[in-house]
C-alpha cells in the first residue's frame, strides 16, 4: 500500500519546491499508482538501524518533516489538485486537506482511521474551517470512513467524479487553473489561505 513514511514525505516536499522553482509549471496534480491513493503516514517504519527502536526524537522528528511538506504546499503559488481514488487514510486526509482542490470518487474511502487507534495527531487541523462546525466534530470526533459524495457533502472534498474520470478530470482542472492569467491564481490562493 502507498504510505507517507519520511522519504514520501520528503519527496514530495521537494517535487512540489522543485515545480513551483521551474519557472515552467504552473499547476500540481498529487496522485497515487494504483487503487489506493494513500493509507497514511508510516507510524510501523523500522529505523535505519535495525538494532535500534525509534525514540519520541525519531516521531518528533517525523512531524516536523510532516509539517514542513504540508506547509510547503499551502504556501506554494502553485494550485495543487489531489485526485483520490480507494483509500485515503490518516495522515493522507491531512496531505489533502492542504491542497486546493480535491477530486475524488464515489468509492473513495476517506478517514481519520488513526482516532480509532487512541491517536489524535495535532497536525495541519484545518478541518473545522473547511467543514461545518457540526461536520468537523462528526469526522473528526468518530473517525469513520466517508464516501466520495459524503466528502464533498462534508466540505472536505471538491467534486466526486465517476472512477474512470478521475484522471481525466483532474488533468482538465489543472489545466483550466493553469491557463489563467499570470499571477492571478497566485494571488488569490494567497489572499484565500492568509484569510484562513
Amino acid at each position: 500500500t502507498n504510505k507517507l513514511d519520511d522519504a514520501v514525505v520528503r519527496a514530495i516536499g521537494e517535487a512540489v519546491s522543485n515545480l513551483q522553482d521551474n519557472g515552467t509549471t504552473r499547476a500540481i496534480v498529487l496522485r497515487s499508482e494504483g487503487a489506493v491513493f494513500c493509507d497514511g503516514f508510516d507510524v510501523g517504519a523500522k529505523p535505519a538501524d535495525p538494532a535500534k527502536k525509534r525514540t519520541r526524537s525519531d516521531f518528533e522528528s517525523h512531524a516536523a518533516l510532516v509539517g514542513d511538506t504540508l506547509w510547503r504546499i499551502w504556501r506554494s503559488p502553485l494550485p495543487v489538485v489531489a485526485a483520490v481514488q480507494g483509500r485515503c487514510l490518516a495522515g493522507a486526509v491531512y496531505l489533502t486537506a492542504v491542497c486546493d482542490f480535491m477530486l475524488t470518487t464515489p468509492s473513495a474511502q476517506i478517514g481519520m482511521s488513526e482516532l480509532k487507534l487512541g491517536m489524535a495527531p495535532p497536525l495541519f487541523n484545518i478541518f473545522p474551517w473547511m467543514m461545518s462546525y457540526r461536520a468537523a466534530k462528526e469526522f473528526l470526533y468518530l473517525g469513520e470512513v466517508v464516501d466520495g459524495h459524503r466528502a464533498v457533502e462534508i466540505g472536505l472534498a471538491t467534486r466526486c467524479v465517476d472512477d474512470e474520470a478521475l484522471g481525466p478530470e483532474s488533468l482538465a482542472l489543472a489545466r483550466r487553473l493553469a491557463a489563467m492569467p499570470d499571477g492571478v491564481v497566485k494571488s488569490m490562493k494567497r489572499s484565500v489561505n492568509r484569510r484562513w
